[in-house]
């Protein structure tokens, strides 16, 4: 014990061993968990099959559970973590985010929105798609008259305290519309242009007019106890354009409810829009957009213009 805790030369030498120990370790465990989890296949490739017991664990874990696999585990792991990403078979597109040329449409930075949000009260879930809600028509909410059952909360551009007054309001008008789910979780339109890597790329692009480096996703996201949009949100560029500036779209889970926040001429405020597909001017957006979108925002303006509640 006298060499580890010593110094000098002794000192560097075990701490050195130490590491390479630590390194070997991580290789091994690696190595032992890949063989396990993957199958050499007569043609070389290498098969991922779960076990029946990995199946029905992350397929039904308990209510009660500390962890829930494939959203939580993520956020409590606390040390040097490997992935294996396949490239075929139903996860291959998760390649694309490594943003290869030609994949537009998988360059969305997960691990920066999640950074992002939570630094101004939000906790990123996952993306999702084919929700049936047109992620690009639900900017447009601000577009909708009052007829079509917009209501709206603005706050003076003068007001110093617009940013505590302009969340007071959104939060209000979000619980009285039924924005929240039952654990306070909501979808919020991204689009990849907050990551600086995108732009860039966008820019540079020969295709740069092809509707995937234009799209916008729904993030599923959970409102944290303490939060702030038109503040730091709207500073993070998530959810606007610079601090006291808000700019965003949000959504019920089911689509029941349309909220967004905006700039006008001389104040900010928030829209909510009930029963979006029911309004004559989304619905008329939406027409003239089949067909022009990507595919999955052409399912979802389908979906929409064929919802009749």
């Amino acid at each position: 014990m006298s060499l580890v805790h010593g110094s000098g030369h002794n000192a560097a030498v075990w701490t050195e061993v130490a590491s390479r120990l630590v390194d070997h370790c991580r290789l091994v465990a690696v190595r032992e968990v890949t063989l396990r989890a993957f199958l050499r296949r007569a043609d070389g490739l290498w098969e991922r099959r779960p076990a029946i017991e990995e199946i029905a664990t992350v397929s039904a874990p308990a209510p009660d559970a500390v962890i829930h696999p494939s959203v939580d585990v993520y956020a409590r792991i606390r040390c040097p973590v490997t992935f294996v990403l396949p490239d075929r078979g139903f996860y291959a597109e998760r390649l694309g985010c490594s943003r290869f040329p030609g994949r537009p449409e998988e360059v969305l930075n997960e691990e920066l929105v999640a950074r992002l949000m939570a630094g101004f009260g939000m906790r990123f879930v996952c993306l999702t798609r084919r929700t049936g809600i047109p992620a690009f028509i639900a900017g447009m909410a601000t577009s909708c008259s009052p007829e079509e059952g917009r209501r709206d909360r603005v706050v003076g551009l003068d007001d110093p305290q617009r940013v505590g007054k302009f969340n007071a309001d959104w939060y209000e008008l979000s619980t009285e519309y039924g924005l929240f789910s039952a654990d306070r979780r909501f979808l919020v339109s991204l689009t990849p242009a907050i990551d600086p890597a995108f732009n860039s790329a966008r820019e540079e692009a020969d295709d740069w007019e092809d509707p995937a480096w234009w799209e916008h996703s729904w993030g599923l996201v959970e409102l944290s106890d303490e939060w702030d949009l038109a503040g730091a949100g709207a500073a993070s560029g998530v959810l606007g354009s610079e601090y006291g500036h808000p700019g965003f779209a949000m959504s019920a889970i089911d689509g029941s409810v349309l909220i967004a926040g905006t700039v006008w001429q001389d104040s900010i405020g928030s829209a909510v829009l009930p029963k979006p597909y029911r309004s004559p001017t989304l619905r008329e957006l939406a027409r003239r957009n089949v067909g022009f979108r990507t595919p999955s925002e052409n399912e979802d303006l389908i979906t929409f213009l064929n919802r009749n509640e």
